[in-house]
């Protein structure tokens, strides 16, 4: 069955520069299968899209335009983060610390708590907040 929905996201990063905030909304739609859910919406500042895959056992993120992504949460895991931009590719990977799926009839909501590795060293810890109304 596909919805319509509203898709609000809200990342902070800590780095060693500090902290950044990131805060992003638009419209989208939702696939429920049996095995899971399918979310997707325009990025129009990265000229693309972005597309999630929520299933009890991992969340995965795959981003596409100026900048392609793929994020696999996984509590408890170290996966592998591809991360292309317009200059070339940087090899990250993605340590998932914590990840809460909640669905219910109005929304969907995912929270993480992760870390994103450069060559094996942290360069970023994350809290995300991705929510999906219903419309």
């Amino acid at each position: 069955m596909q919805k319509k929905v509203t898709i609000t996201t809200s990342l902070v990063t800590l780095t060693d520069n500090g902290e950044e905030r990131f805060n992003t909304s638009a419209e989208g739609c939702c696939v429920v299968a049996d095995e899971g859910m399918y979310l997707r919406y325009a990025e129009p500042d990265n000229d693309g899209e972005a597309v999630w895959v929520l299933t009890a056992d991992l969340v995965d993120l795959q981003r596409r335009g100026h900048i392609t992504s793929r994020f696999t949460f996984i509590e408890g895991r170290l996966t592998d983060a591809p991360y292309t931009t317009p200059h070339g590719p940087i090899a990250l990977q993605l340590y998932t610390h914590s990840a809460e799926l909640d669905v219910d009839r109005e929304r969907l909501l995912f929270k993480a708590r992760y870390t994103v590795l450069a060559q094996g060293k942290a360069v970023a810890d994350n809290h995300l907040r991705v929510e999906a109304r219903f419309v």
